[in-house]
């Protein structure tokens, strides 16, 4: 029976070919539907019971989408004039940010004192009072008390200042492209700051930050390691057959599988998160091992002195049951 059926494929070898080259362009414009997800979730089992209590508390309240940016003085002194009026313009820019919902920061923190029976609810730098010294003091021993303030807004050494970004992101964008929209615009607005500010040092964290590093990165080894893999293949394939025509035949072996896997994946809607990003390589490097078997056993058999059409007979034949 096998023998029969690689026996048709050869006979009708031209309508195979044929075929075969309509399913890959069939597949190559599904390439287009790829959905790409940048989620740190992605890596935990649905089942996790952290992740189950989490996307619980998520889904009465609001997502964790968070950015946070430090802002550290290279003198190591938050309270400062120079580095509130920082901290004010950064927080005013803040709320610019795509998708942006509430920004919090010592400038626009609201602090609560007793005087008596009666509440005050003041900012701690208040828009028409100056940055006088005595204020900084102020603020200064109201952070080193204040659960909300030390060490969330303001490290306990006082030292680096946090202004605390939350996102909501619209329903007419995929996660990732919104996830991805509102970094991006966060590291210009930052690269801005670090210009007009040499002195102070500012980082960008938050979980929103790992999404954006999972695509981002996911992105550029398929655009790097995808080519290098191609031309390393090549290198393998014409020292071990020394011959240009089965370097070429595996090459399209290994773009059509890359190709027609990737296509189907896109027309059937499945996303690729960070972890899957990798099975491309994995498909094309089984495709090499495949198309190695495949070119020795049939050059072998050349040199046992049959014809080339026999010999791809006898390459298939023998190597079927492991391909």
């Amino acid at each position: 029976m096998l023998e029969t059926f690689i026996a048709t494929i050869l006979r009708l070898r031209w309508w195979v070919i044929i075929v075969s080259l309509v399913f890959v362009t069939s597949m190559f414009m599904g390439l287009e539907r790829i959905s790409i997800l940048s989620d740190y979730k992605s890596f935990l089992d649905p089942e996790y019971p952290g992740l189950i209590e989490q996307e619980k508390v998520e889904a009465i309240f609001t997502e964790n989408n968070r950015l946070m940016i430090a802002v550290a003085p290279q003198d190591q002194q938050l309270f400062k004039p120079a580095t509130i009026r920082l901290i004010q313009a950064l927080t005013n820019d803040a709320w610019m940010l795509p998708n942006v919902s509430r920004v919090d920061s010592i400038s626009n923190y609201q602090h609560t004192e007793a005087t008596g029976d009666d509440l005050n609810v003041g900012s701690l730098f208040p828009d028409d009072t100056a940055l006088s010294q005595d204020l900084m003091d102020r603020a200064s021993r109201i952070s080193a008390s204040e659960p909300l303030l030390k060490d969330n807004l303001v490290s306990a050494k006082q030292n680096v200042g946090v202004i605390s970004m939350t996102f909501d992101f619209p329903e007419h964008e995929t996660l990732s492209q919104a996830n991805d929209r509102s970094v991006i615009a966060a590291y210009a607005l930052l690269d801005q700051y670090r210009t007009q500010y040499p002195s102070t040092d500012f980082h960008l964290s938050g979980v929103m930050c790992f999404d954006y590093a999972f695509g981002k990165y996911g992105r550029q080894d398929m655009a790097t390691l995808i080519p290098g893999m191609l031309a390393l293949m090549a290198l393998i394939l014409l020292f071990m057959t020394r011959s240009l025509s089965s370097v070429f035949a595996a090459a399209l072996v290994v773009i059509f599988t890359g190709v027609g896997t990737l296509g189907m994946l896109g027309w059937i809607g499945w996303i690729i998160d960070p972890g899957s990003s990798l099975s491309p390589i994995v498909i094309m490097t089984l495709a090499v091992a495949d198309s190695i078997h495949i070119i020795e056993g049939m050059q072998k058999a050349m040199r046992m002195g049959l014809n080339k059409m026999d010999a791809i007979r006898h390459g298939l034949k023998e190597n079927f049951a492991p391909v």
